[in-house]
C-alpha cells in the first residue's frame, strides 16, 4: 500500500518539476492550469487513500450530476500530458451523457490511467460504448498484464490492488460490475459496466 500510495503521489509531483522546468513567461497560463491541475490529483489521491483507510467509500452519500463523458475524460487525461513518452488514445463517442457522481467516477477512471501509465510500455486506451442504457467503460495497456482472467482481489497483483479497490467501490456505489482480463494489447484490461447512461 505505501509503495502505491507513494507512487501516485509521486507521478504528479514529477509532472510538477517538469512543467516548472519548461516553463516560460509565454506559457505561464497555460504552466498555471497544469501546475493546479496536478496539485488538486495529489490532494485528491491523499483524500481518497485516507478514505478507504477508514472504509468511508460505501457511506458517502452520492452526489448525482449529468455531465457529457468524453468531455470528462479529455479534462481528466489533461493532468497526463507531460507524459511524453507514453500515449493516451481515446474511443468515446460524443453524445454520450451520464448520470452519475461525477468526482467519485472521475477518481475512479484518474486511478485506472494511473495504473496503465505505470505498467504499460507505450500506450494505453481508453473506450467507452452504450448498450441498453449500461456504460461499458474500458481501460486497457500494453505493457505485461497479468497472467489471470478474474475480478478476485486475492489474484489481483499487489501493485494494482489499492488503486483497483478504490475504483471497485466506486462502481459499487453506482450500483455497477468491474471486471478485469488481459488486454488485446499484451496489457492488463478493467473494464466497467455503470448503469448511469441517461435516456436520449
Amino acid at each position: 500500500m505505501a509503495e502505491t500510495v507513494c507512487h501516485d503521489i509521486k507521478t504528479p509531483l514529477a509532472r510538477l518539476k517538469f512543467i516548472n522546468h519548461m516553463s516560460k513567461q509565454e506559457t505561464l497560463a497555460q504552466s498555471k492550469g497544469q501546475i493546479e491541475n496536478n496539485l488538486n490529483d495529489i490532494e485528491a489521491n491523499i483524500y481518497d487513500y485516507l478514505r478507504l483507510a477508514k472504509n468511508e467509500y460505501r457511506e458517502q452519500p452520492l452526489n448525482i450530476t449529468s455531465t457529457e463523458l468524453l468531455r470528462e475524460v479529455k479534462a481528466l487525461t489533461e493532468v497526463f500530458i507531460e507524459d511524453k513518452d507514453r500515449t493516451i488514445h481515446l474511443n468515446i463517442a460524443e453524445g454520450i451523457v451520464i448520470n452519475a457522481d461525477i468526482k467519485l467516477l472521475a477518481r475512479a477512471i484518474t486511478n485506472l490511467v494511473s495504473n496503465a501509465l505505470r505498467f504499460c510500455q507505450h500506450n494505453i486506451w481508453i473506450t467507452a460504448s452504450v448498450e441498453h442504457k449500461t456504460l461499458l467503460l474500458a481501460v486497457e495497456d500494453d505493457g505485461l498484464g497479468w497472467d489471470q482472467t478474474s475480478s478476485n482481489d486475492d489474484i489481483i497483483p499487489e501493485h494494482h490492488q489499492i488503486g483497483l479497490a478504490v475504483v471497485r467501490r466506486v462502481t459499487e456505489q453506482h450500483d455497477g460490475q468491474m471486471a478485469i482480463s488481459k488486454s488485446v494489447y499484451g496489457g492488463a484490461k478493467v473494464a466497467l459496466h455503470l448503469p448511469i447512461v441517461m435516456s436520449q
